[in-house]
């Protein structure tokens, strides 16, 4: 018999999810909600524009939205285990996501964050369905204001090489523009092979789809703030408005004329 599970709890723009097994979401490198992981087991690494890292059991994962993101499964997938808050804001946590909500890994085992993991887990044993929504609010509220106190925490970065930092670096400065693997390659002194699989073998990403999908959330951004989407594509360094729409729809499930909030 298969241990393997998936259990649910949504509350009020937030969902907690505890978790044994591969994970639902392969392939979504961005999404459009903030994200707190705890990591109970298995073998995985967490590979981000920041970070690049091994987990180990009992640490706690701050992804913001919109942030590239991949936890690679090294391991046997059956034992990747994890609770997930996956959150938008809502006028009680504007605040703290605001002052508080960056990427971070918190892996000391201090009095607060022992407290706040033995929470998450009183929640992952088949919870009351008619209180777990508001408990579940609850723990989300004080992990993102433990996060708030601990935002200045070192997180290690000992994998992501000076290559592909900077390749980020100069896809952030110039994502609005035509950027050609040739330019980035001669802007930084390497061959376009070197460039594009040093960067794949780092961000486990080709830097075309790279590229994409940074392009996109910065397009949903500007059409949910009442831009017209045509106008937007061009902004946003699409010169073929129906390709956009095809890679828009497909990534997010939605025309970019429905200027839907995903």
């Amino acid at each position: 018999m298969s241990d393997l599970f998936s259990r649910y709890v949504c509350g009020n723009n937030v969902s907690f999810k505890h978790a044994k097994g591969v994970s639902d979401r392969s392939g979504k490198e961005f999404h459009l909600f903030h994200e707190i992981i705890l990591f109970l087991g298995g073998q995985a690494q967490l590979i981000s524009e920041t970070v690049h890292t091994v987990l180990h059991p009992q640490t706690l994962i701050v992804i913001p939205k919109e942030t590239y993101h991949q936890l690679v499964i090294t391991g046997e997938p059956s034992q990747y285990c994890r609770c997930v808050f996956q959150f938008t804001e809502t006028p009680s946590t504007a605040p703290l996501i605001e002052a508080g909500m960056q990427e971070l890994l918190i892996t000391e085992n201090d009095k607060a964050t022992s407290y706040l993991f033995a929470k998450m887990m009183q929640l992952a044993k088949d919870p009351d369905p008619q209180s777990a929504p508001t408990v579940v609010e609850a723990v989300l509220r004080l992990l993102l204001d433990e996060i708030r106190a601990k935002k200045n925490m070192t997180v290690e970065q000992d994998l992501t090489d000076k290559l592909t930092r900077q390749t980020i670096d100069y896809v952030a400065e110039h994502l609005t523009e035509s950027i050609r693997i040739q330019t980035v390659a001669r802007h930084l002194n390497v061959s376009p092979s070197t460039l594009m699989h040093t960067f794949k073998q780092n961000m486990n990403i080709s830097l075309h789809k790279y590229i994409i999908k940074k392009r996109l959330i910065l397009a949903h951004a500007k059409i949910i703030n009442g831009e017209p989407a045509i106008t937007v594509a061009a902004e946003c360094g699409f010169g073929d408005y129906s390709g956009f729409y095809k890679q828009y729809k497909a990534m997010f499930d939605a025309t970019p004329s429905s200027r839907t909030r995903i």
